[in-house]
């Protein structure tokens, strides 16, 4: 057998076959975080790999993270007006720091809030993630200047 050649790829034995039945509990988890975490729409070639991940066929995971999609939906209606709520009540309170609380949260849902792709005001360019990013810049020698190592960190 150690001197027999090596069956080609089409002929070997598949070691992970894919999974039947109802996906579990925490394959739904694992598409539902996977989804909130997009902030562009999810490709086919996303789509393969979470197939491939999670040893499914390619339609099941499709059909998972079209019902994400449609239960976030159904639940950002609430989040909205448990938002305009708060914000109702921070206008209310007339105090500065509720004002401040009013005018940021309403910042928030006109930069956020879109009906079918369309937004109040565009996102500020620049803000990202909200992660800090560092800037290192450094001098090259053999100039008249002093050689500086400078690192800025822009929250």
């Amino acid at each position: 057998m150690a001197d027999s050649p090596a069956k080609p790829i089409s002929q070997r034995r598949r070691i992970f076959n894919k999974k039947m039945g109802i996906p579990t509990k925490p394959e739904k988890m694992l598409i539902a975080q996977f989804v909130a975490d997009q902030t562009q729409e999810i490709t086919p070639s996303q789509i393969t790999g979470l197939a491939k991940t999670l040893r499914r066929t390619k339609e099941m995971v499709r059909r998972l993270v079209e019902e994400t999609k449609e239960s976030f939906v159904e639940s950002a209606v609430d989040y909205v007006r448990i938002h305009k709520q708060a914000t109702d009540a921070a206008l209310a309170s007339g105090t500065v720091a509720g004002l401040e609380v009013a005018v940021g949260a309403s910042q928030w849902a006109m930069e956020n809030l879109s009906a079918e792709g369309a937004r109040i005001i565009d996102k500020a360019a620049g803000k990202g993630s909200g992660s800090p990013v560092i800037n290192v810049g450094v001098k090259i020698g053999g100039m008249n200047e002093q050689p500086v190592i400078g690192v800025t960190v822009n929250d």
